[in-house]
């Protein structure tokens, strides 16, 4: 969590749930460890850490590459093309498929996958101002 304070809040919220582990660091450096604690690729993956001047979403794929893994992944703030949409863009690069697609190719195979999008959102209004937010959903073709 980019804030010491948002993640104790949230180990304080999950507090005894038995499955549920919470891993303080960088993105790149915890997701390994995760990968090879579980020891499979069958899991769903959200994606959402970004803050400020930090877009580690490309750095993540890589650790799935590095894996092997083939997991379902949801991406957060996903450029839709729902008009009115929000999403992220960073360093004039928008978080949408073009973004993506070279990781997505190495994770799944060329073809090997399925992307979607949202077609509605169930974001809050943040400030009283209507935050309508996607995500692209990514799954290897059964």
């Amino acid at each position: 969590f980019p804030s010491h304070d948002m993640g104790e809040i949230r180990e304080e919220k999950f507090k005894g749930i038995e499955n549920i582990q919470f891993m303080k660091g960088r993105s790149s450096e915890c997701l390994p460890v995760f990968f090879n604690e579980i020891g499979h690729g069958d899991f769903f993956l959200f994606l959402d850490a970004h803050w400020q001047n930090s877009w580690p979403l490309r750095s993540e794929l890589d650790c799935v590459i590095d894996a092997g893994y083939k997991p379902f992944i949801f991406i957060h703030d996903f450029d839709c093309g729902h008009e009115g949409w929000q999403f992220d863009s960073y360093n004039n690069h928008i978080l949408n498929y073009d973004y993506i697609k070279d990781k997505m190719d190495l994770i799944y195979g060329v073809d090997g996958y399925v992307f979607e999008v949202s077609q509605e959102s169930q974001n809050e209004p943040s400030g009283g101002v209507e935050n309508k937010r996607g995500c692209g959903f990514f799954y290897p073709k059964i």
